[in-house]
Formats: C-alpha cells, structure tokens, sequence
C-alpha cells in the first residue's frame, strides 16, 4: 500500500510516496517507542517521479513487502515537488554535486522523525540521489545508519580530454589508472608501485575528483556503517570508484561497502533487465543489516494534506512541472 506524503520544506513542499511495510496490524498492540529504520529513496539526478523505468519505485514496493518503510520523495522542482531548478542539466549537476539538495534531504529525515516517530534511515538512490545522500550523511551523522548508492559518481562530471603523448606524464589522472591497475600498461607495474596510491593517498587524485564527496564518504565509512554500492560493470563511474577506494577508502571500504557489479547494463540498469537483480540486491543487503519494522508506524501528528491509499502509480500528485525541469527533462537522459 502507498500513501501521498507532503512536508514543509522552509515555506516549499515535498511532496512523495509512503510505501507502508507489509506487517501484521494487532490493534491490541501498543506502538512501539521507536518503529525502527526507514528506508528513504530521492530522484536520480534530474530526472522527475520515478525517473528511469520506475527503478527506485520497485525497490521501494520490495522493501515494503518484506517489512521496511520506505519512502521516495521527489526533491525541488523534480516531480511533484515545486521549486526552482538550473536551466541546463550541466548546471544542476554542478550544484547538485556541491550539496543542492542537502538541507531538503535534512527537512524531510526531520520530518520522519517528527511524524512517525522513527530515529534512523537509510539513504540512496541512483546516481544524484546517492551523491545527495552521502553529503547529507556528514550533517546527519547519528540518524544516517545506512547508504544505497547505485551508480556512484566521484568525479565532477565533464568531459575527460584525450592525452596527447608526452602528457600523461603529467597527468595524476593517467598516473592513477596506471598505479591502481585500470591503465593500459597497469599489469606491468610492479608490487612496489602498486602500493603508491595508497602512499600519495589524495594527493593522487585528479582535478575532476569531487573532493567534498569523497571526504563525506570517508567520513561516514569511519564510523563502521554499511553501504551497498551497485554499479554498472567496467564503466567510468566503477573504474573512478575502484582507483579513489585503492587511494584513498582502503580497508574501511573493505570492512563497509557491500560492493556489486552488473555485467551488460548501463548507467540507468534498463540493459540487459538488470533492474530485477538491482532489486534483489537492495533486499537481500537491507536483511543482512536492518530489521524489519514489527509495526507500521502511524504518523504521530496530523499530515500537511490528506493521505490518499492504494495507489496504483507513483505520479498521483497532478501538477505541471517548472518551466525550468521541463526543458531539462527534453534534453534526455546522461550519458
């Protein structure tokens, strides 16, 4: 069963989905204090509601039935949501990697606290939204207990340049695929330079490298809580990943990131049907950490506007989007 959602968000709204845990309801069962860890979904990147193939809706609908709340919220001018968003993509991604979306993430975990009463969450989603959640993570520290992150970027995206000889001399960019094994003469580097990254550690790292982001996430993996990393095989994202975790991350990620890689899939998992083995993914992870909630936990103050049930869609909420997400929307999906 899923339920609209409406939260204050500084004067806004945020509008999205409920997707109530498939528990037994006793009547005769008093509420618990604290109903446990709620799982919170965001947009993936630009893209509005559901974005690609409902991906994150599917996830949320699974999670439920196997007992967790989970909630997907459309963030500032996506979806639902009203605000103001770039007039290009390039620019939202910029923002949106510098912490666009934080305080909103921050306004709506507040108000899952407030209103039904839970203490911790876990946040995610496909690329932007796990950008968002990470960042988030830093401000949130104690109520964060857990990341999804599906195609995570650490690197500002723009286009990389093609070397000319003589250049990658220069290049920490070439000099980190060489030394953690993705250049292509990496197999004839010697045990001794292949302990270099983590000897230079961040110094290595190229100039396109979201250095906020990657702190963040060093940041959360020291205080020993798990995330699932989901990746598309042997693309840009997964390679940048593999060189800063060489670098930088080290045995934390070891001991804390749960990380998969899927063969034959692009950036958005529609390829190759690889969204049913991302869903199971999350499911058989979430078990593996979290309990599931004994109780769906009633909202302990009355919502901003009425709850409507058994939804079929995740797009019930019939308003136009900003001129601004619009003209984004056209513009088509990421490379």
């Amino acid at each position: 069963m899923r339920s609209i959602v409406e939260f204050d968000n500084h004067g806004s709204r945020l509008l999205g989905t409920y997707h109530h845990p498939g528990v037994r309801q006793d009547k005769r069962q008093a509420a618990p204090v604290d109903p446990g860890t709620a799982f919170v979904f965001f947009n993936a990147g630009h893209m509005p509601r559901e974005g690609h193939a409902g991906l994150m809706v599917q996830a949320a609908d699974h999670l439920a039935s196997q007992g967790y709340p989970t909630f997907r919220i459309d963030l500032p001018g996506l979806g639902d949501s009203p605000g103001v968003v770039p007039a290009s993509i390039d620019s939202f991604f910029r923002m949106m990697h510098n912490g666009l979306h934080v305080s909103s993430v921050l306004t709506v975990l507040a108000a899952c606290r407030q209103q039904y009463g839970f203490s911790s969450f876990v946040l995610g989603g496909l690329c932007g939204a796990a950008v968002t959640s990470i960042l988030a993570s830093v401000q949130a520290p104690l109520e964060i207990a857990g990341i999804v992150a599906l195609e995570l970027e650490l690197f500002h995206p723009r286009p990389e340049s093609r070397l000319r000889m003589g250049q990658a001399l220069w290049s920490r960019a070439a000099w980190l695929r060489l030394l953690t094994g993705h250049g292509r003469l990496g197999v004839h580097v010697p045990v001794p330079g292949s302990l270099l990254p983590k000897a230079l550690g961040r110094a290595l790292l190229p100039s396109n490298t979201n250095f906020e982001l990657v702190r963040a996430l060093e940041d959360f993996l020291s205080r020993d809580k798990p995330m699932l990393l989901i990746m598309a095989s042997e693309n840009r994202r997964e390679l940048f990943y593999d060189q800063v975790r060489q670098a930088v991350f080290g045995r934390a990620a070891e001991r804390n990131i749960h990380w998969r890689s899927i063969a034959g899939t692009n950036h958005i998992f529609t390829t190759g049907m690889a969204h049913r083995q991302v869903v199971d993914e999350i499911s058989s992870w979430s078990a593996s950490h979290f309990a599931p909630c004994a109780r769906d936990p009633v909202p302990v103050v009355e919502p901003l506007v009425a709850v409507r049930v058994n939804m079929q869609k995740d797009s019930a909420v019939e308003q136009p989007l900003p001129r601004q997400a619009a003209s984004g929307q056209r513009e088509g999906q990421r490379p």
